[in-house]
């Protein structure tokens, strides 16, 4: 589990008796046993932050809305595309 707000992160962890907890999306990106990275973070956060996840060779599932702007959601398919991996919305 990976949350910026350490009360939440906590709260995530009992409901998910979940022993890894992240602070860092970076750091959670790299933890070995991580294939996909489920994303309900605010919207303008999505593209971005699926597009890292992507590059770091993980699958997404995000929330909607993919993108804020044509350009995101264009450089969110030319990642999708570019990397292979599966993107859900």
């Amino acid at each position: 589990l990976c949350d910026v707000r350490e009360q939440r992160l906590n709260a995530l962890k009992e409901t998910y008796k979940s022993g890894d907890l992240y602070r860092s999306y970076d750091e959670f990106l790299r933890h070995p046993g991580l294939e996909a990275v489920a994303l309900f973070t605010p919207a303008p956060f999505h593209a971005e932050m699926a597009a890292q996840a992507l590059n770091s060779g993980k699958h997404v599932i995000s929330a909607v809305p993919a993108g804020m702007s044509v350009e995101e959601l264009e450089m969110l398919l030319e990642t999708v595309q570019r990397t292979g991996l599966k993107y859900m919305m």
